[in-house]
This record gives C-alpha cells, sequence and structure tokens, in this order.
C-alpha cells in the first residue's frame, strides 16, 4: 500500500495532477460561495434589525453588484492572511480585527451609497 504523503510520485502521476486540479476548483467554489455570504453577514447583524437569512442575501447581492472589485479585496484578505501567518500566526493578531473592523465600515459605506 503506497503511502499518499510521503510519495511524490503520486501527485505527479496524470490521475494525481487532476485530483490536485478538481480539488482546487471546487475548493475555489466553496471559497467563493461562503465569502459571497459572509462578506456583510456579520456587521449586518450587528448593526441592524435584521435576521440572518436577509443579511446573507442582500451579502450575496452586494457582492454580485460590485464583483470585480470585491474580488480585488478577497485576494487583498487572502494575500494579508498568508503573510501574517508566516511568523508562527502571531500576524493574525493584528490581521484579523484590522479585516473585521473594515468589513464594518464597508457595511456603512454600502448603507450611505444606498447600495443595501
Amino acid at each position: 500500500m503506497t503511502n499518499i504523503s510521503s510519495n511524490l510520485e503520486v501527485y505527479l502521476s496524470i490521475n494525481g495532477f487532476m485530483m490536485l486540479t478538481i480539488g482546487s476548483m471546487v475548493g475555489a467554489l466553496f471559497a467563493l460561495l461562503v465569502f459571497m455570504i459572509t462578506l456583510f453577514l456579520v456587521p449586518m447583524l450587528v448593526a441592524r434589525e435584521v435576521d440572518f437569512v436577509t443579511a446573507m442575501i442582500v451579502s450575496f447581492q452586494a457582492v454580485q453588484n460590485n464583483f470585480f472589485d470585491l474580488m480585488i479585496w478577497a485576494l487583498i484578505i487572502a494575500g494579508f492572511t498568508f503573510l501574517s501567518m508566516l511568523p508562527w500566526f502571531l500576524g493574525l493578531f493584528l490581521t484579523l480585527p484590522l479585516f473585521g473592523h473594515a468589513a464594518w465600515h464597508l457595511d456603512e459605506l454600502a448603507t450611505e451609497d444606498g447600495q443595501m
């Protein structure tokens, strides 16, 4: 029996490459769905009198309406999160509150612009 974690030939084969490609695409789709549903979810639940289903729908629609701008925002979040994990995950103590605060202000800006 082959130990997959220690045998690189499994990943370098055609089947291994297909597994990595399809798995990455499915993971990216799940990440996109979670991002679209939760971007404004928590700030809306805290700041307004809405139920969570309404907040999820509004967040999903807001991402659909501003897709490319918010995909750049998602890349910024992913990049800073990756960089903050490099020093033994200690950078997350700064990064996570920073992005939480930024999401709060994104919700306020969207409300002032009349988008939500």
